[in-house]
């Protein structure tokens, strides 16, 4: 008998290098939303799908890089977590506009 099961309840942790990937990945996916966003000012439907890609990235992006950033302290990930705040920033200024009226998306 082993003492430890295998496939199940087994602990992982992903390197710092892994972290930077999934961080970078969302904030470029968040970049990206952004272009698309103000790009896409004749189809509506375009804006909406990309304000909530880029909206949910920016703040899945930012939560885990500052969180990674604060636990491992690494400069990297301090870096990333700097760097991701500009579109957690735009996107929020867009979601204050949608909700005080003076963006619409539709």
């Amino acid at each position: 008998m082993t003492d430890k099961p295998e496939g199940k309840g087994t602990r992982t942790t992903l390197t710092v290098n892994a972290l930077l990937g999934v961080s970078i990945g969302l904030i470029g996916i968040s970049s990206l939303s952004a272009v698309a966003f103000l790009a896409g000012n004749f189809v509506p439907l375009d804006r909406a799908a990309s304000f909530a890609l880029g909206f949910c990235s920016a703040i899945i992006g930012t939560g885990l890089s500052t969180w990674c950033a604060l636990r491992i302290r690494r400069l990297a990930l301090i870096e990333v977590a700097i760097c991701s705040l500009v579109p957690f920033a735009f996107w929020s200024w867009i979601f204050f506009g949608i909700a005080t009226d003076r963006i619409v998306i539709s």
